[in-house]
């Protein structure tokens, strides 16, 4: 019997752990885009979101979908960016040309054709938080989990 409480605290404890785990990485992913000049209240950053699964023992990380793509750019003289994007992004964002007399249209037009031309310069963000997140998880596993299997073995032996 006194194994199986062993058994259970320990999986519990390591749920615990997992589980503070992946909201501590999702922290650190946050703050590496913030670095790398991601707007605070973006909805990129809003998005970032952790999950372990107990049942798998498996810890991810979620982003909008468009997260490598701010974080790699775009090259110049690639395929122009879509016409309907442009004109929902100007819409959603409210944002008004220089010139009162431009349309939203146009202005759509000169944002695609400046994208084309000149390209969008990377946040080159992925690679840091892939380091942050890895770095992260080997610190946590380290400590807990040694934490753990020396806490597991001392109650194993001091009952027999």
């Amino acid at each position: 019997m006194a194994n199986n409480s062993i058994q259970l605290s320990t999986q519990q404890r390591m749920i615990q752990m997992l589980s503070d785990l992946a909201a501590s990485i999702e922290k650190q992913i946050k703050f590496v885009m913030l670095e790398k000049n991601v707007p605070k209240n973006s909805r990129l950053v809003n998005s970032v979101n952790s999950s372990y699964n107990p049942d798998q023992f498996e810890l991810a990380w979620f982003a909008n979908y468009y997260y490598e793509y701010l974080s790699q750019g775009r090259k110049k003289f690639t395929k122009r960016v879509p016409y309907k994007a442009l004109l929902e992004w100007i819409r959603r964002y409210n944002i008004r040309p220089r010139d009162s007399k431009m349309s939203q249209n146009q202005l759509a037009w000169v944002i695609q054709r400046s994208i084309y031309l000149n390209g969008i310069r990377g946040r080159n963000f992925i690679q840091a938080v892939n380091d942050t997140a890895q770095r992260t998880f080997e610190t946590a596993i380290d400590a807990d989990l040694l934490d753990t299997i020396t806490a597991e073995l001392t109650q194993y032996f001091n009952e027999k």
